[in-house]
């Protein structure tokens, strides 16, 4: 049977059965019909049928000439149409292909997927936030060095007995992954920065990339959540750069699951869409159980520091 490969607007009327043999060969082998005009062509006969018209036969013999002579017909009764003959280069086949991917109903996108753009202003939210979160990691690691170069010297994170950072530096804690921990999260933050900006000026980002988004997101939530436990129940000290990266990590992370959501990215459903709804409620309880944490921990260190 001959094949060819489906326009842009016939694949819009592919069945789920066609829509997955084009993501696997590139083609279809069987005729693409648009369902609607032939509903209403049926409609009409029975009408007629009903109401004893002998017209009913013209309208069946009506309805197979239109799908005999339509293009889709045509084209599967007769010669293969090529991509190239119709002067299509290989990216517009992978787009039209990854489109394709996302309508078929039940199936998990492919990681290369492109996914609709989000709200301009999430992206900026998202460059203007990591660049905030990079700029905290930036002096975190000057006072590293500033501390290995003189262990006895004042740290300009140093301000008061609770409030520095200069106890949280040279550990474990601070290193593990035998590197600063603001090494690491300055990396993460510039690649949240750049894919951000992306999306700010209207790139589709694959799948993949907000598979990977999702899962640093969750993985920084952690990272406050055990650094804040270290901070009061260890150090007894708050860092002030990692309070201002806690800050940015907090919305970044409930935005960015949030917006997944509504994009179908973890699946788009009901669900989805009361996550995105949720989005700032999220980062709003999180902020507030963290000043909630660090208030009661240090209550008589701040009553003394105020005294």
């Amino acid at each position: 049977m001959a094949r060819y490969v489906p326009t842009d607007d016939e694949i819009e009327l592919m069945s789920a059965e066609q829509l997955e043999e084009f993501l696997a060969t590139g083609t279809v082998s069987t005729p693409i019909v648009d369902a609607a005009p032939q509903v209403a062509h049926e409609s009409d006969s029975s009408s007629s049928v009903s109401g004893g018209s002998p017209s009913s036969g013209a309208a069946s013999h009506s309805l197979s000439a239109d799908a005999a002579h339509s293009p889709a017909a045509s084209r599967s009764a007769g010669t293969v149409e090529s991509a190239g003959s119709r002067g299509e280069d290989a990216s517009s086949i992978v787009t039209r292909t990854a489109d394709a991917s996302s309508r078929l109903p039940g199936r998990a996108g492919a990681a290369l997927d492109l996914i609709d753009t989000p709200a301009p202003r999430w992206g900026w939210m998202m460059v203007v936030t990591s660049l905030v979160a990079i700029a905290s990691c930036w002096h975190l690691i000057a006072a590293e060095i500033d501390q290995l170069k003189n262990p006895m010297g004042s740290l300009s994170c140093d301000i008061n007995p609770l409030v520095s950072c200069g106890a949280s530096l040279n550990v474990w804690q601070g290193n593990l992954l035998g590197v600063p921990n603001a090494f690491i999260g300055a990396m993460a933050f510039a690649a949240l920065a750049v894919l951000g900006g992306l999306s700010a000026l209207g790139v589709r980002l694959p799948r993949v990339a907000w598979w990977g988004m999702l899962a640093g997101c969750v993985g920084g939530l952690v990272f406050v959540g055990w650094f804040l436990g270290v901070s009061v129940l260890t150090f007894h000290k708050l860092c002030p750069y990692c309070m201002i990266i806690w800050s940015m990590t907090i919305p970044i992370a409930t935005t960015t699951w949030g917006w997944a959501g509504k994009l179908g990215v973890i699946g788009c459903s009901v669900s989805g869409e009361k996550l995105f709804a949720a989005r700032w409620w999220a980062a709003f309880a999180l902020v507030l159980i963290v000043i909630a944490i660090i208030g009661i921990s240090f209550a008589g260190q701040w009553a003394l520091l105020l005294s």
